[in-house]
């Protein structure tokens, strides 16, 4: 019975934690990790917000997360001319992306969509989201590639 008194009392003197699980990993050039994020960590990096639409919707929505760019950065990863961003999905669905989209719009890792963390089966937690509604060449196929779903790390490659 102290055992079980003793038991309750250590899981009442825990802190208290949110989304700290790891849920979006950095991967260096050479393939070693970086840094790794749990939801509490991207949502401590500035977040942008912004209503669009894509083909993968009914309609429009907002979507929030912290700029791409701005991950990259807080983890040391420098963004050479002519590299790619290789993002890879949770079902190890992979693309290779320009970086210069992430200096030419503002992308974003989206952790919400309409104010909502996003489970797996609403392509949470991670959806890369470009602002398609604000540029009207972004509403093109190659882009709708790169709206990656369920993202779970990302690369820097040249």
């Amino acid at each position: 019975m102290k055992h079980l008194y003793l038991a309750a009392a250590l899981a009442f003197a825990l802190p208290a934690t949110g989304f700290t699980q790891d849920i979006l990993s950095v991967i260096g050039s050479d393939g070693s990790p970086v840094k790794t994020y749990s939801m509490d960590q991207l949502d401590a990096l500035d977040q942008t917000t912004y209503v669009t639409k894509n083909p993968y919707i009914d309609d429009t929505s907002e979507f929030s997360g912290p700029l791409a760019r701005v991950v990259l950065a807080d983890a040391g990863q420098d963004m050479p001319d002519g590299a790619q961003l290789r993002v890879t999905a949770i079902n190890d669905y992979k693309i290779d992306m320009p970086l210069t989209d992430l200096l030419d719009y503002d992308v974003i890792f989206a952790t919400r969509r309409d104010g909502e963390t996003m489970s797996l089966r609403q392509k949470g937690p991670i959806w890369i989201m470009y602002p398609i509604s604000d540029h009207a060449e972004l509403e093109d196929d190659a882009i709708n590639n790169r709206l990656v779903w369920q993202l779970k790390s990302i690369q820097v490659v040249e």
